[in-house]
């Protein structure tokens, strides 16, 4: 399977171009007010077509935290379960009719769709061994992903995570409500230069060479979810 690619292919035979923007670590805090715009529309698309989606990780936290962004967040962070995969591929026109573009898809099950430099990533988690769901490297309880929980997020309403107290647990630890800052944006600019080279340079890589990279660091990422899962279930 190709891991980083250019296009994809909608059911109806539509190519969608995924723009070679810069999606990387500490680029700049969140833009709260673009970022709810953004993810406005977002649940506008993604509810009027059936798919269901849940806030996680940064974005879970804040929501449930403090009904708000994360000041010192990226992004936006949304769970799909992979069998809304397609569904989702063949919505990204209307994405698109609403000023979003891809600027990212690995096909592991991950896509960002950024709109006025401001961008959502969403995982696709699939189905696992022993009652998990995992993509890129990471894992999550199936238990965890069932649909009827919503919590407050800048005035309106948002999916979340069944259990999603035991997610933000699990996740983070039993002191998941005290903020700990994630990313330092205070980059030099030859610093911002080199991510960016990294960036581009990514995009020139061999695809077996890249796998391998790429395959290196999901095994590391995975191996720090199972001892999390570990440490979770004791």
């Amino acid at each position: 399977m190709l891991l980083c690619m250019n296009t994809i292919k909608t059911t109806t035979g539509e190519i969608i171009k995924i723009s070679n923007h810069p999606v990387y670590s500490g680029i700049k805090p969140i833009d709260k007010n673009q970022a709810s715009e953004n993810i406005a529309i977002m649940k506008d698309v993604l509810e009027k077509n059936g798919v269901l989606y849940f806030l996680s990780y940064g974005t879970l936290l804040g929501a449930v935290r403090e009904h708000d962004f994360i000041s010192h967040d990226e992004d936006i962070d949304i769970v799909i379960k992979d069998e809304f995969r397609q569904a989702f591929i063949d919505i990204l026109p209307q994405f698109g009719d609403n000023g979003f573009y891809v600027v990212r898809y690995d096909a592991r099950g991950l896509l960002s769709l950024m709109r006025n430099n401001e961008y959502i990533d969403f995982y696709f988690f699939k189905k696992y061994e022993s009652g998990l769901r995992y993509c890129c490297g990471y894992l999550i309880p199936e238990d965890f992903m069932q649909e009827g929980m919503c919590v407050e997020l800048l005035g309106d309403t948002y999916p979340v995570h069944s259990r999603y107290e035991d997610f933000l647990r699990f996740q983070y630890g039993d002191d998941w409500r005290t903020p700990v800052k994630y990313f330092d944006f205070n980059k030099s600019g030859f610093s911002i230069l080199v991510a960016k080279l990294k960036f581009l340079v990514k995009s020139f890589i061999p695809l077996p060479l890249l796998a391998f990279i790429i395959s290196k660091k999901e095994r590391r990422i995975l191996e720090e979810n199972i001892q999390m899962l570990e440490k979770y279930r004791k």
